[in-house]
C-alpha cells in the first residue's frame, strides 16, 4: 500500500470510529508524522477484515539521546481496534509488526505512552515494561481568576468560601510569579515562524544527566512544529543575541472554554530562573489568546517539576511511558534511575 493510501485509510478509520481524535487523525497529519520525517520513514500497519480496516498501529521515527548516546528510535502509537474485532489478537500482531520493522531498520529504542486499555497488553504480552524513572506528570494551572474560583466552587459548594479561597490562592501564586520574574535572567522573547539554523541536538546542554531526551536540533524542531499541519505558537528566548530557551504553545477548546497547552520547552543548562520567566511569558501569551488555564507534561525527577509546582501547577494525572525491552537502549530506559525530559510533544498528543 502506498503512503498516501495508508494515510487516507487510517484517517478514515479513526475519523469514523474514534472522532474524539479530531485534528490528530487527518490524512495530512499522518503523511507528515509517518512519511515526511527527516529522520526516517515510519510505518502504518492496517489490519483488514471483511474488506475494511479493523485495527491500526504506527511507528513515528525520532532522534533520541539515551544516557548521552544519540540514536534513531521510534514512538509506537495509534493502536486502535474496532470494537467488533477486539480480542482476536490483532493488537499483538500489529505491535509485533512494528517491532519487526524497527529492528529491520535499526531503530531503537521503541517507546510509547499507551492508554489504559492498551497498557496491559503491552506489559504482559509484548515485552514493554513501564519506565518507572520517567515519572511523567500531567500538570495544570488556572490563569484566569474567575475560572479558578468557579473550579473551587464546584468542589466546596459554597460560593463565598470559594471566592475567599480562590483570591487567597491567586495572591500567593501571583507573588511567587513576581519573585520568579524579578530573579530571572532578562530574556528577549521573539515569536518565530520557524527555528533558526545552527541548533544542534545538544544546543542547550549536555544530556549526560538524562535517561531520555529527544534530540531537539533545528531539523527536528522545524519538522515537529513548523511543518506540522496543525498550528502552534513558537517563542525563542535570546540573551545577548544567542538562543537560550524556547517554548511552543497551542490553544485547545475544551467544552465552553479554551485551554493552553505548553507543548514543548527547553532552557539552556536547565536554568530554572529562565524557566520561571518562560512560564510567565507562556501564561501571558496564552491568556491574551483567551486561555483559562495552562497544561503541561513534566518528569517528576526533572528540575522543571519543582519550579512548575512552586508557581502553581498542580498534578492532574500520570503519563505512563513504556519501552520495548528487545534492544539495549530499551533496557537502559527501563532500568535507569536518572531523570527524563519529556513534554507533550514527545507523546505526539498535540
Amino acid at each position: 500500500m502506498n503512503n498516501n493510501l495508508a494515510s487516507r485509510e487510517i484517517s478514515d478509520f479513526l475519523s469514523k470510529h474514534f472522532p474524539q481524535l479530531n485534528q490528530l487523525s487527518s490524512a495530512e497529519f499522518y503523511d507528515w508524522k509517518i512519511f515526511n520525517s527527516p529522520f526516517g520513514r515510519g510505518q502504518i500497519i492496517l489490519e483488514i477484515a471483511g474488506g475494511e480496516v479493523a485495527a491500526t498501529a504506527s511507528l513515528t521515527v525520532k532522534p533520541l539521546i539515551i544516557n548521552d548516546q544519540e540514536t534513531i528510535g521510534a514512538e509506537i502509537g495509534d493502536t486502535f481496534t474496532h470494537p467488533a474485532h477486539r480480542r482476536k489478537g490483532l493488537f499483538s500482531k500489529m505491535v509485533r509488526g512494528c517491532l519487526d520493522y524497527a529492528k529491520e531498520n535499526g531503530m531503537a529504542p521503541i517507546y510509547g505512552t499507551p492508554n489504559r486499555q492498551s497498557l496491559p497488553g503491552y506489559e504482559t504480552k509484548l515485552g514493554f515494561p513501564r519506565c518507572e524513572s520517567a515519572s511523567v506528570k500531567d500538570m495544570f494551572k488556572e490563569i484566569d481568576r474567575k475560572f479558578l474560583i468557579a473550579k473551587i466552587a464546584g468542589k466546596v459548594r459554597n460560593r463565598l468560601l470559594a471566592t475567599i479561597l480562590g483570591n487567597v490562592y491567586w495572591l500567593v501564586i501571583a507573588t511567587r510569579n513576581k519573585i520568579g520574574s524579578f530573579n530571572a535572567t532578562r530574556i528577549d522573547w521573539h515569536e518565530i515562524s520557524s527555528f533558526p539554523p545552527g541548533l544542534n541536538s545538544r544546543w542547550a546542554t549536555s544530556r549526560k544527566d538524562y535517561s531520555f531526551f529527544v534530540g531537539r536540533d533545528t531539523d527536528y524542531l522545524n519538522w515537529r512544529f513548523h511543518s506540522n499541519p496543525n498550528s502552534y505558537r513558537m517563542f525563542l528566548g535570546m540573551i545577548n543575541g544567542i538562543a537560550r530557551c524556547y517554548f511552543v504553545s497551542k490553544l485547545i477548546k475544551q467544552g465552553d472554554h479554551h485551554i493552553g497547552y505548553l507543548c514543548d520547552y527547553v532552557c539552556w543548562n536547565d536554568d530554572m530562573k529562565m524557566f520561571s520567566a518562560m512560564l510567565g511569558m507562556a501564561e501571558k501569551s496564552l491568556a491574551k489568546d483567551g486561555a483559562m488555564g495552562v497544561e503541561l507534561y513534566c518528569g517528576r525527577n526533572s528540575p522543571y517539576f519543582k519550579i512548575a509546582r512552586r508557581l502553581g501547577y498542580r498534578l492532574i494525572g500520570d503519563i505512563v511511558v513504556i519501552a520495548a525491552q528487545s534492544s539495549a537502549h530499551g533496557k537502559t530506559l527501563i532500568e535507569s534511575k536518572q531523570k527524563w525530559h519529556f513534554t507533550m510533544a514527545d507523546a505526539d498528543g498535540v
